[in-house]
């Protein structure tokens, strides 16, 4: 097995893995120190090692990278004594452009992963901040329903749905009249007339520096059940 990128002739190989008639025995070596090395033994597992040394075994003609990042939440749980909600997959699918030349050279040459293990803690960090700003969406998401659920017809219903639909990563642009028609499949005069209904019941505030196209976002209720201006 090989990671290669680039055109065809003109490929980069980043690493190739040992040969398909060793993979069983190596793959033998790696569970036998994951499964000795837990919480109730003095010697733990570090997390970017596991991860690291299954990505080296690359024992798969796909899904070596799902099955790593599971392979890490796992032994990053286990030295946490309790379930991670760290996004690890994000976090590395966020920044794939420092993670395969992290991964090449931490199974290159002399293997110091002194380097690598630095930016796996990085990397778990900035997982754990996902894992909160995703929970913080979902509670946001929740108490705008609470609090305005009931205040929506129909078409502001679809168009809202669709807003959350976008995640943490929030509505690109804003709310638009032009937007709210294509989402709900109304006229222009309906689109309007219900985005000032939304305006006046303070379920969306205008963005300031529009220009000459209103755009607008949704109100974020606080935990105390007031509304205040926020991201969407």
């Amino acid at each position: 097995m090989q990671i290669v990128s680039g055109p065809y002739g003109w490929e980069k190989v980043h690493y190739e893995a040992p040969p398909a008639a060793k993979v069983p025995d190596e793959m033998a070596r790696f569970i036998d120190w994951y499964n000795r090395t837990s919480p109730l033994n003095e010697d733990k597992k570090v997390p970017g090692i596991a991860h690291l040394w299954f990505e080296v075994i690359h024992p798969f003609d796909d899904g070596n990278g799902r099955v790593g990042r599971a392979i890490a939440d796992h032994a990053l749980s286990q030295s946490l004594d309790y379930p991670t909600t760290a996004c690890l997959a994000t976090a590395i699918e966020a920044d794939k452009k420092s993670y395969y030349p992290q991964l090449e050279n931490a199974s290159r040459g002399c293997l110091d992963v002194n380097v690598w293990l630095d930016y796996f803690a990085d990397t778990i960090i900035k997982a754990q901040n996902i894992a909160r700003e995703e929970v913080d969406f979902v509670l946001a998401k929740t108490r705008f329903y609470e609090v305005y659920g009931d205040q929506l017809n129909k078409r502001q219903a679809k168009m809202v749905s669709r807003v959350f639909a976008e995640g943490r990563k929030c509505f690109e642009g804003g709310i638009t009249t032009r937007k709210y028609e294509a989402i709900t499949k109304c006229p222009n005069r309906t689109a309007s007339r219900n985005l000032s209904d939304l305006v006046a019941k303070g379920i969306i505030v205008p963005l300031p520096g529009g220009g000459r196209t209103t755009r607008y976002e949704l109100t974020v209720v606080e935990p105390d059940g007031l509304g205040s201006k926020g991201n969407d």
